[in-house]
């Protein structure tokens, strides 16, 4: 498996947490038969996506949650 360093990764995500979750959606995609968008001669999905995420080829979007709105009182 190919190194990526963790600061690599970390500089452009700021979750760790998040990143992970959304490398191995891109490794099941690029398993699933997506093309690369690196040049690589690793064979494993997971190294593959990782060192897209690194080279800032992929990267996710956070969405807000919407604010919940405070229910009214009932009145008796």
């Amino acid at each position: 498996m190919a190194y990526i360093a963790l600061e690599k990764l970390t500089k452009q995500n700021k979750s760790l947490f998040r990143l992970v979750l959304a490398a191995a959606d891109r490794a099941n995609e690029i398993n699933s038969g997506a093309k690369p968008l690196i040049e690589t001669a690793s064979k494993n999905p997971t190294s593959t996506a990782l060192q897209e995420f690194a080279e800032g080829k992929v990267c996710y979007e956070e969405i807000a949650q919407p604010q919940e709105q405070p229910k009214p009182a009932e009145e008796a």
